[in-house]
C-alpha cells in the first residue's frame, strides 16, 4: 500500500475504528490511550520539524518497532480539522521518514505531494491498532503501544525514561513559583497516572520538585 490522502467519509468508515483501538480521545491531558496500549511513555522534546534529528530518530525507532508487529506503514490524522482536501493519510514508513528529511519545495502541495501538511498537533498510529503517538503544542508527545512494540522502542530509545524527568523539570519551571506549581500539579499528576500508575506518578513528582 502506498501513501494516499484519506477522505473524511473513508476515515469515518474504515480508519476511525482502527484509531479507536489505540486512542480513547485526542487530548494529551486526559487518559488518551485504550487499556490495550498498556505500555506508555512521554516523548520530550517533540519537535516535528524538517531537519530535527531527534524527531527523525523517533520516527526511525517507530519504524523499527512497528516492523516487529507487522506494520508496513501508519495512519496520520490532524487533531484539528483544517480547510484542506485531506486531514488524514496513510504513509509507508520510508515515505514518512523521507518527508522529514526533505524540506517542502516551492509550489508543491506538501512533503508527500498531497494537499495536506504535517501539523504540530497530530496523531500517528498503527495500521493494525498496535501503537500510537499523539503530539502536544507544549512540545511533548505521548507514545503508547503493546508490549512487543514498546520493548523495541525501549532498545531504540534507551534515554526514553530520562525524557520524562526532563519534561517534568522543564514544565515545572522556577521552583520558587509555588502557586503556579500547585495549580498545575493535579493536571500533570493525572497524566502521569495514565502513563504509569499512581505510585510511579508520586515518585516522579517528588523527584522533580513538584512537592
Amino acid at each position: 500500500m502506498k501513501m494516499h490522502g484519506i477522505s473524511e467519509s473513508k476515515f469515518q468508515t474504515e480508519v476511525k475504528p482502527i484509531m479507536q483501538k489505540v486512542f480513547r480521545g485526542n487530548s494529551e491531558w486526559d487518559p488518551v490511550f485504550r487499556p490495550e496500549m498498556n505500555l506508555r511513555r512521554i516523548i520530550y522534546p517533540l519537535r516535528p520539524y524538517v531537519g530535527d534529528e531527534s524527531f527523525e530518530h523517533l520516527l526511525h525507532s517507530i519504524q523499527v518497532a512497528a516492523s516487529h508487529v507487522q506494520d508496513r506503514g501508519c495512519f496520520f490524522s490532524e487533531i484539528h480539522d483544517y480547510p484542506r482536501e485531506f486531514n488524514h493519510a496513510y504513509l509507508t514508513f520510508p515515505e514518512l521518514v523521507k518527508g522529514f528529511k526533505s524540506p517542502k519545495k516551492e509550489g508543491s502541495k506538501s512533503f508527500w505531494e498531497i494537499d495536506m501538511e504535517f501539523s504540530n498537533y497530530f496523531m500517528l498510529y498503527s495500521e493494525k491498532g498496535n501503537w500510537g503517538l499523539i503530539s502536544s503544542f507544549e512540545h511533548f508527545g505521548l507514545l503508547g503501544g503493546m508490549k512487543e512494540f514498546m520493548g523495541i522502542i525501549q532498545t531504540q530509545l534507551p534515554t526514553i525514561e530520562n525524557q520524562t524527568y526532563e519534561f517534568l523539570r522543564d514544565f515545572r519551571g522556577d521552583p520558587t513559583e509555588t502557586k503556579s506549581i500547585s495549580k498545575t500539579r493535579p493536571i500533570i499528576e493525572g497524566m502521569l497516572k495514565h502513563i504509569y500508575d499512581a505510585s510511579k506518578a508520586e515518585q516522579l513528582l517528588r523527584k522533580t520538585g513538584w512537592d
